[in-house]
């Protein structure tokens, strides 16, 4: 769940409200998680759902394919998520890994998030 202190820090820390000095027109609900801040979280839901080995391996984000935020989400929404591996491709010494994610507010009809994520994952050396 979003806190209204969350969105805050996320947009002191990324200087968004450094750059977006001008009052939201009034169309733009108060509590309308931002897209980015959306996709930012992506990382440390992903570490809930799921580890690809994590004893043995570790991973460096090599980008998005697409992405598309499909309905909004406010403060305080419970998210859902989903997570599936669309491809695992070898890359160097490592593997592609893209993911298809999905991010839902609780009770809603469409995601609000839809993402292709890809990891480069390698072989960690101490293990």
């Amino acid at each position: 769940m979003i806190e209204p202190h969350e969105k805050t820090a996320f947009e002191s820390v990324t200087w968004i409200d450094r750059v977006y000095t001008e009052p939201d027109p009034p169309e733009f609900p108060a509590t309308l998680v931002e897209g980015m801040h959306t996709l930012s979280m992506l990382d440390a839901i992903q570490k809930t759902a799921f580890r690809i080995d994590p004893p043995k391996t570790y991973g460096f984000n090599y980008g998005f394919d697409r992405v598309r935020f499909t309905s909004q989400v406010h403060v305080g929404d419970t998210l859902l998520s989903k997570f599936r591996i669309v491809s695992v491709d070898a890359r160097g010494e490592g593997y592609l890994v893209t993911m298809g994610c999905e991010l839902r507010v609780d009770g809603a009809d469409k995601p609000a998030l839809l993402a292709e994520w890809i990891v480069l994952c390698l072989q960690r050396s101490d293990s």
